[in-house]
């Protein structure tokens, strides 16, 4: 049997709430639930339980998305947080990843995709459904780099232990520059305009980022960036 996991789901529709709730404890008798309707009551009981997985709606009263999610991963740096959201939007998602969330669950996708992302994210993998990498693909243009994830869930496994330093030292102050306007969701043409660069010297600065952070595409460098605090 695995190890019992406290799970947070916190969202301001009770159907939904309930609804994950059942779902997941059909298949993981091991975890207890709790359920929250906003995050003032989600921080109460942050604060109360010892909670390892929570599922986070982007649009109920007291989140404020990334910034939020940025908060609690400083607070509770070993909690996994799952964004469960109707929000399709690209700069939204990558912000989310930025800021330290394991997971990215559109609520339009197939109620299994709950359970991928649980399994994932519990066992230290980052989760992103397959609809929204193929979403983030063909609206984000020069964008996201989905091709390696576009038929299958986004998963990077957990980091060595050895990696973040020496990964660190190997960005430049002008790649830090590129990767901090990528995780605001800005395309190639974007990053070398506000720059001031060609957009032929700002891919060679991406190739430079995937190498050093071990990253397939966009998207795994945001979020490894995030995960090694760049």
């Amino acid at each position: 049997m695995s190890d019992p996991v406290c799970v947070l789901i916190a969202d301001d529709h009770a159907l939904v709430r309930q609804g994950v709730r059942l779902f997941l404890e059909e298949r993981h008798p091991e975890a207890d639930f709790v359920e929250a309707d906003g995050m003032e009551t989600a921080f109460d009981l942050l604060a109360s339980h010892k909670i390892d997985i929570a599922f986070l709606d982007l649009s109920m009263p007291g989140m404020q998305g990334a910034l939020t999610i940025r908060a609690l991963r400083d607070t509770y740096p070993d909690l996994r947080i799952v964004v469960l959201t109707g929000i399709d939007e690209r700069t939204t998602i990558l912000a989310c990843l930025a800021g330290g969330t394991h997971g990215y669950v559109l609520k339009t996708s197939p109620i299994e995709e709950v359970d991928s992302a649980f399994q994932t994210v519990r066992s230290g993998g980052i989760y992103v459904t397959p609809a929204l990498a193929r979403c983030l693909d063909t609206r984000s243009g020069a964008g996201v780099d989905l091709a390696a994830v576009s038929s299958s869930p986004m998963i990077a496994p957990p980091l060595p232990s050895d990696a973040p330093v020496m990964r660190l030292d190997e960005l430049t102050t002008r790649q830090r520059d590129v990767l901090g306007l990528l995780a605001e969701g800005s395309s190639t043409k974007e990053i070398a305009r506000r720059l001031g660069l060609g957009e032929g010297t700002i891919k060679v600065h991406l190739a430079a980022i995937f190498r050093a952070l071990g990253a397939r595409n966009r998207t795994e460098a945001v979020v490894l960036a995030s995960r090694l605090k760049i």
